[in-house]
């Protein structure tokens, strides 16, 4: 018997079962969305870790760690004005709107990479994944069955497919793992791949749901 199967007699289940099949075949991870939720955690933990033990705002603890991280002087000297801290943020900071770095590229992997502050602050970060990766998930799945909750008895399974926030599978959780510590490599100058064109991190690891 199949895990669907279970769930025949009940059409509202049944309904609820396919929607969330659906919306997790939808929903897995590239190699490069893998590499931006790590970068973005392990500069996230290290400026809320700054913060707290400086006694200092998080916007300042950003620009420190931008200063610690890039040898960038000569090169923002004529893109932006060196005494406006947000424009410094909004430069060298990744994934912003208007940042040299919008994606998980190699150029700035190896970059930061580059800098020793960074990479023993991402060792420290290494040890402390685990545990973030756990709380996160939890606060998701508990957000998550509200919801569900909600869409069930109010008739509104459809909704499912716009929910952003997922609570993660094991494996995108282990796959983040193993991704976090090839990162460690780069550092090392270690042959490794970064980011592949065109690659799906998951795509040999297809999601079965019976």
């Amino acid at each position: 018997m199949n895990e669907r199967s279970r769930f025949v007699n009940n059409q509202t289940l049944l309904k609820l079962f396919d929607s969330l099949r659906k919306k997790y075949i939808s929903a897995s991870k590239g190699r490069e969305d893998t590499t931006r939720f790590i970068l973005r955690k392990a500069l996230s933990s290290r400026k809320n870790k700054l913060s707290k033990e400086m006694k200092i705002s998080t916007k300042e603890a950003s620009l420190q760690l931008c200063k610690r991280y890039f040898n960038f002087k000569e090169e923002l000297s004529n893109k932006i004005d060196l005494e406006e801290d947000e424009e410094i943020l909004n430069y060298l900071l990744p994934y912003k709107k208007n940042s040299r770095n919008k994606t998980a590229n190699n150029s700035f992997i190896k970059e930061i990479f580059t800098s020793e502050s960074f990479y023993l602050d991402y060792l420290d970060f290494l040890k402390e994944l685990d545990s973030i990766l756990k709380r996160e998930n939890q606060m998701k799945t508990e957000k998550f069955l509200v919801f569900l909750i909600k869409c069930v008895e109010e008739d509104r399974i459809e909704e499912i497919q716009k929910f952003a926030r997922l609570p993660w599978l094991n494996l995108w959780i282990e796959a983040t793992k193993r991704r976090a510590k090839e990162l460690v490599n780069v550092h090392t100058k270690e042959n490794i791949e970064l980011i592949p064109k065109e690659k799906k991190y998951h795509k040999k690891k297809k999601i079965k749901i019976t």
